[in-house]
């Protein structure tokens, strides 16, 4: 499926995907309208509490999907028409729902949400609410069970907060840090507000330009022509930032790299000219290496990262992290 480019699968930030890509896949609608997410916390948790439960997010999340077919104008054209395609996001919305709910609030409150559920959808037969709750294991071959039914192999995966792995066990993953963007500040703003600001095609495709440049092919271009064309995306994306009216705040974009990327179209990408060929780019990945282009400071590190284990299925991956602190990653 060549959609990776305007596509993206959602677990965290919904607000911040609506921005960056044209279509999207929210995999955690429900957590991300009642304040749940996944999320490797301070504590160690898994999930993290965001917000507190109330009618507000219920609210907002009618306002922006209330209407039959407001979710599937989200979906890529071929997903929108597939007659099972939003059952099976559905069904695993609801088990990962089911699965941080019971970590955030405990077994007895869990049990009440079951029935409460099953008084809304009318269920008479009584329900084992164990039967609901499934392990980070299971949501992991459900996901992986999505990616390879429906074709989502290149499609990339905006998890940034999906950590439900350990580290230890993580693979080693080629990634490019980018600190110090000025976004959006979606914390700010409304799901509601977010689709009306889509709606300006020519300042979105600007906004989306420049997180492309990483994967833009540049063969045949002499890098001084790789740096302006870097330098007018940048431009572009900081006036169609500065042209919403929204509150903005600093981001990090890190791109992740998987092994089918680096030994294919990688090799004419930007990243690879820029550093004189693909097989120093791809060697700089191992040894950490930092790359000045005009305005930005691109980082290169090879880390271990749980993303590698629970998308294992996807050749390309793409994470935006939000901090308020200048150059605030956590890898």
């Amino acid at each position: 499926m060549e959609t990776y480019r305007n596509t993206a699968i959602v677990f965290g930030g919904l607000k911040d995907a609506l921005l960056h890509f044209e279509y999207v896949i929210p995999m955690n609608l429900s957590g991300e309208f009642v304040g749940l997410r996944p999320a490797r916390g301070e504590s160690g948790g898994l999930v993290e509490k965001f917000r507190e439960l109330g009618m507000d997010g219920y609210r907002e999340l009618k306002d922006s999907f209330g209407e039959p077919d407001a979710l599937l104008n989200l979906y890529p054209p071929q997903l929108a028409k597939h007659p099972f395609f939003k059952d099976a996001v559905n069904m695993f919305n609801g088990f990962l729902m089911a699965y941080m709910f019971k970590a955030v609030y405990g077994d007895e409150k869990f049990r009440a949400y079951v029935g409460h559920l099953a008084q809304i959808r009318h269920v008479e037969k009584p329900i084992d609410p164990d039967k609901f709750c499934p392990t980070v294991e299971d949501l992991q071959r459900l996901f992986s069970a999505l990616v390879g039914e429906f074709g989502l192999q290149n499609i990339p995966v905006d998890c940034s907060c999906f950590y439900m792995g350990s580290v230890k066990d993580a693979p080693f993953t080629d990634r490019l840090f980018v600190r110090q963007i000025c976004v959006i500040d979606t914390s700010k703003v409304t799901v509601p507000q977010i689709m009306e600001f889509r709606k300006d095609r020519e300042t979105m495709n600007k906004m989306r330009n420049f997180r492309l440049f990483a994967y833009e092919q540049y063969s045949g271009k002499d890098r001084a022509y790789i740096e302006d064309d870097i330098q007018r995306r940048l431009s572009d994306y900081n006036e169609a930032v500065k042209a919403c009216g929204f509150e903005t705040m600093v981001k990090t974009l890190s791109f992740l790299f998987e092994s089918k990327l680096l030994i294919g179209a990688f090799a004419t990408s930007a990243v690879s000219l820029l550093m004189g060929n693909a097989r120093l780019a791809m060697e700089a990945f191992g040894s950490g290496a930092i790359l000045e282009v005009g305005r930005l400071s691109l980082e290169y590190a090879r880390q271990r990262h749980e993303l590698g284990k629970i998308c294992r299925e996807n050749p390309i991956s793409y994470i935006a992290d939000t901090k308020k602190k200048l150059g605030d990653f956590e890898g």
